[in-house]
């Protein structure tokens, strides 16, 4: 098509058109290019934002999905997965077992005396 209208255009059947640029308002045409370029930062922006956040939610899905699976192949190689270090929150926590522990007892040993008519109460 192009080629024709420059064939024309040699041969003298159409003539080249001249257009006036004066009718054109520069204001107007900037507003719009500024205005078209916020949207298009502000749709970018927010692909993006929807891209990354649906990335993370499918690393998170991914992580508790094998996270069983690796622990389950540490305990059979031989690893010992600790989970408490600190060494005072675990004395602490085997002490409160013992308290428990004893508690019970104390309770087992009391109604047991109950039954046999003892009214003693165990010091400890």
């Amino acid at each position: 098509m192009i080629y024709y209208k420059v064939w024309q255009i040699r041969i003298g059947k159409t003539l080249i058109q001249r257009y006036n640029f004066a009718d054109i308002n520069l204001d107007m045409i900037e507003k719009k290019v500024v205005n078209s370029a916020k949207k298009f930062t502000r749709l970018l922006i927010l692909t993006i934002l929807k891209i990354w956040f649906k990335v993370l939610d499918q690393i998170n899905k991914k992580i508790q999905e094998f996270q069983p699976k690796i622990k389950k192949l540490l305990n059979k190689n031989g690893y010992k997965i600790i989970r408490n270090t600190n060494t005072a929150s675990s004395f602490i926590r085997i002490i409160k077992e013992y308290k428990i522990k004893i508690r019970r007892v104390r309770k087992e040993v009391e109604n047991k005396e109950k039954k046999e008519g003892r009214r003693e109460k165990m010091e400890i």
